[in-house]
């Protein structure tokens, strides 16, 4: 017996590592992947993290559109997406891994890992008795594992959520399969029953702290309950519904926490079609695509470039015909079946994303995961009930493994274009010209390069695209109007960016960016009384931003407020000390205020930072001298000269330093 339970651990270890080498070898060139799409928002800005002491109860009572903008503004976006352990742990990982991404990436690969082995779990106990270890479970969870659909949740860092409510889902119906388990013997113990079912409950709620998608969970477990009741065992059956019930308690208790404390649920999206014929065509066409996304492996299109339907064709009633015929031939002759499951298992986990429940972004691919592997379970379930003879078990298994080889050559080609912003929205503005946020990425790209000309130009595309309502795009117009009225800015067009900040302004007149940038539009026009009452606005929305409060410094010293522009310049440099530009100004209040000695402190903090400034020297010399300090004076002026003996100011001191030092 006991060498039989050696053998058996052995081949389970055999198992997982047969699973886990396939899923490392697709996966490995994405190591060296940058922060990419909306990383940098989560991660490096620390818009998902927790950066403060507070951030915590604000985490537990905001959505997190609200808590990427705790900063200055208070929650009123009625609900949208809670996250709340997805966002600690982007918290703990950023504290270990801080900004390299190698981690990052590889972390994702091990969950993903823990993933494919809980499915392969999952199939085993859903599997036919004679299936063997080796069977559908075996071959589903491998196509699951190097399949493309998995690239978006698995490579793009964010994707995390997926892959963590993904983990914890199937651990809560593991636990809850464990309930109806065919083998169990009377004497399994209660206390074990009941911890089965306290744990479902526990891994739901851990789930659903991950992604809004879990509450499907407890509907799975409902449907395998009843599914289980023709087994005749009703101990086991009640056990199984009791968890199921428990597991839809929390699920209701939490959406019924995010409705109170969240202010509503805020999931619905206005792109759908609302009435019964819409819903049913949309319902159907993306069905359709589904399907064929998972059947014919290839690279997943990020902007999901799908098109909502609100009536019906020819193409789908072929295939709501297909359809009907796979579940009901499932349902009637395999009720039993392993296959019945996973296709169920597809259907629901779907259901959010069908075009019945409305939500910001119906179409995305990455709402496969973990969708996909019910149908690839039920596909590989069927193929190995047919081929009951040995001949046609190996041709089953070499078309799974055939399956399996191109899935994987998919997904390596796949993970070439996540290597960075660049990559990555170029390819899919490629596949998909009208893609929004890919138009809104790459104009920011060109903004932080500098091309402003490009820059404006993928703004205005996407402003003009965003007329078409069923583009959907995360990035608001507000958001938008700014990045446009910023790539105008740059390129001198002051009154069209004036016109699109004041746009951007009116739509959000609670957020501090349009009013700071209406307020640099005004200084860039001499127009300082003005500027200083946008940027005092900017403040007074989001006390403390740090730019603002700088330029509001610069227009005091401008304005020969010399007290009040020191006032602010000084929290600055204590929060920023390696802002030259703060210790310029700093000084020259200072130097302009008569404090000569505090300046000549100042100029000496500037010229560390920059040591090759002639302009510096040459301020810090007329301080000196005017604290008596000629000599000392005469020496830092020698330097300015060396490096530019031409620079104005260095002319400027020399004619008021060297007479000094003659007498």
């Amino acid at each position: 017996m006991l060498r039989r339970l050696v053998k058996s651990r052995r081949m389970s270890i055999l198992i997982f590592a047969a699973l886990a080498l396939p899923t490392i070898l697709v996966y490995a060139n994405a190591l060296d992947g940058e922060f990419v799409w909306l990383d940098r928002v989560e991660i490096v800005d620390g818009g998902y993290r927790l950066t403060a002491h507070g951030d915590l109860s604000k985490l537990l009572t905001r959505s997190l559109t609200d808590y990427v903008h705790r900063g200055y503004r208070s929650a009123d976006s009625e609900g949208g997406y809670w996250r709340p352990l997805y966002a600690l742990n982007l918290t703990l990982d950023h504290a270990l891994f801080v900004e390299c991404t190698w981690w990052y990436h590889a972390e994702n690969i091990l969950w993903h890992i823990v993933v494919v082995w809980l499915l392969y779990l999952l199939g085993r106990r859903w599997s036919e008795p004679d299936a063997g270890r080796w069977g559908p479970a075996f071959w589903a969870a491998l196509v699951f594992a190097v399949h493309p659909l998995g690239v978006t949740s698995v490579v793009w860092i964010s994707g995390r959520k997926d892959v963590l409510c993904a983990v914890f889902g199937i651990a809560a119906l593991l636990c809850h399969a464990n309930l109806l388990r065919i083998d169990r013997t009377q004497n399994c113990g209660e206390w074990r029953d009941w911890l089965s079912v306290v744990l479902s409950a526990l891994f739901t709620a851990t789930a659903l702290g991950f992604k809004e998608l879990a509450a499907v969970v407890p509907f799975v477990a409902t449907c395998y309950s009843v599914l289980y009741w023709h087994r005749g065992r009703r101990r086991e059956s009640f056990l199984g519904l009791a968890g199921a019930g428990l597991m839809i308690a929390v699920v209701i208790a939490v959406f019924a926490y995010r409705y109170v404390v969240l202010g509503g649920l805020g999931l619905n999206s206005p792109e759908l079609p609302v009435n019964g014929v819409g819903k049913a065509a949309t319902f159907l066409s993306l069905q359709s695509q589904y399907w064929s996304l998972i059947a014919l492996p290839s690279e997943p299109v990020l902007s999901d470039a799908w098109r909502l339907r609100d009536s019906f064709s020819i193409s789908l009633l072929l295939t709501v015909l297909a359809a009907t015929g796979v579940v009901v031939g499932c349902i009637t002759k395999y009720r039993r079946h392993s296959a019945t499951k996973g296709v169920l298992w597809f259907l629901i986990w779907m259901l959010p994303a069908s075009g019945i429940v409305a939500l910001f972004h119906v179409r995305a691919e990455r709402y496969l995961y973990p969708a996909s592997w019910g149908l690839i379970f039920a596909a590989w379930s069927i193929a190995f009930s047919w081929s009951g003879r040995q001949r046609f078990r190996i041709v089953s298994i070499s078309a799974a493994a055939a399956f399996a080889i191109w899935a994987g050559v998919a997904t390596v080609l796949s993970n070439r274009y996540w290597k960075n912003d660049s990559i990555l929205f170029n390819r899919a503005v490629t596949l998909d010209p009208d893609y929004v946020e890919g138009h809104i990425a790459l104009g920011n790209i060109d903004l932080e390069k500098g091309d402003y000309e490009s820059a404006a130009a993928a703004f205005k595309k996407a402003l003009d695209l965003r007329n078409d309502k069923t583009l959907a795009a995360y990035c608001p117009d507000f958001v938008l109007e700014t990045n446009l009225g910023l790539a105008e800015y740059y390129q001198g067009r002051l009154s069209e960016s004036a016109r699109l900040f004041e746009a951007a302004a009116n739509r959000r007149p609670d957020d501090f960016r349009a009013r700071y940038h209406m307020g640099l539009v005004a200084q860039a026009r001499g127009n300082f009384a003005e500027a200083r009452r946008e940027y005092l606005e900017s403040l007074r929305l989001r006390p403390g931003e740090f730019q603002a409060s700088s330029n509001l410094a610069a227009i005091e010293l401008a304005q020969r407020k010399y007290g009040r522009s020191i006032s602010l310049l000084k929290p600055l440099l204590e929060q920023r000390p390696d802002d030259v530009a703060n210790w310029i100004n700093f000084a020259q209040a200072l130097m302009s205020n008569g404090d000569y000695a505090d300046a000549a402190k100042a100029w000496t903090s500037a010229i560390s930072l920059s040591p090759r400034d002639a302009d510096l020297r040459a301020r810090l010399a007329l301080c000196l001298h005017h604290t008596g300090q000629f000599e000392t004076a005469r020496k830092a002026l020698s330097k300015a000269e060396a490096i530019d003996a031409s620079h104005p100011s260095v002319r400027t001191a020399r004619r008021q330093i060297i007479p000094a030092v003659w007498e």
